[in-house]
Formats: C-alpha cells, sequence, structure tokens
C-alpha cells in the first residue's frame, strides 16, 4: 500500500502476534510528501479493522523537501493470538 500512496518504502518490519497480544506490528519507514503520508495514514484510518499507529516520527529532507517516516502501525489479527496472519515483505504495507 505504501507504494500505491507515491511512498518510497526503505524497510518494513514486523512483529506477529503472540500468546500475550493478539496484533501484530508493523514498522514501516519510508519517504515522500507530507500530502502522502497524510493519504496513506488516512487510508488506515478508514478501514473497518481494528488499528493503531503507535508512533510517528517525522523529519523533513530540507535538500528534496520531503519527510523521511517512520511509523508503527499495530493491526489486530483477525485470528487471535493463537492463529497471526502470515504476512511477506512484499504486500505488507
Amino acid at each position: 500500500k505504501c507504494k500505491a500512496f507515491g511512498l518510497e518504502v526503505s524497510s518494513i518490519e514486523h512483529v506477529t502476534a503472540t500468546n500475550e497480544t493478539s496484533e501484530i506490528v508493523f514498522t514501516i519507514t519510508s519517504t515522500g510528501s507530507f500530502t502522502n503520508i497524510y493519504n496513506f495514514m488516512n487510508y488506515y484510518t478508514n478501514l473497518e479493522q481494528q488499528h493503531r499507529f503507535d508512533s510517528i516520527i517525522l523529519n523533513k529532507d530540507t535538500s528534496t523537501g520531503n519527510y523521511n517516516a517512520v511509523l508503527t502501525l499495530a493491526i489486530l489479527s483477525e485470528n487471535g493470538a493463537e492463529g497471526s496472519l502470515a504476512v511477506s515483505s512484499d504486500t505488507a504495507a
């Protein structure tokens, strides 16, 4: 989804649900315009699946005008703690 919103992805890391939590947590490092980052976050805000942004770090690159963003997105696993979703780095975000 990041690419669909014009964001260049540097890395995506995830921690799958455990017995203690039913959340999958993604840390997405990307670069793009403020508008593209906002639109990406707004897309997830409007989804029906339960999720939240745990943290957002934005740093503006003054030479390009783009922002470097580190977004931590927690999504409730549809299968609960016993059956976390399989995620590949190609389709994660």
